[in-house]
């Protein structure tokens, strides 16, 4: 299972990340979070095993999401 964390709420975006990933076979979890810096802090100096930090920005533009 692999963990996406990423930190945008769009939830297109997110389902998009989700069914790509799945395309290739991968079982995939995304989760939305405020900020990475409050991922990090909560998770300590490591992510869980398998697992991605994928920040977004700005929130609010989802091409400028994809692109970034």
């Amino acid at each position: 299972m692999r963990h996406i964390f990423t930190t945008t709420r769009n939830s297109w975006l997110m389902q998009g990340l989700r069914e790509a990933l799945q395309e290739d076979g991968t079982e995939v979890r995304v989760y939305s979070v405020e900020s990475a810096g409050e991922l990090l802090c909560a998770a300590g100096p490591r992510l869980p095993p398998d697992s991605v930090l994928l920040p977004v920005f700005p929130d609010n533009h989802p091409v400028d999401c994809l692109r970034s």
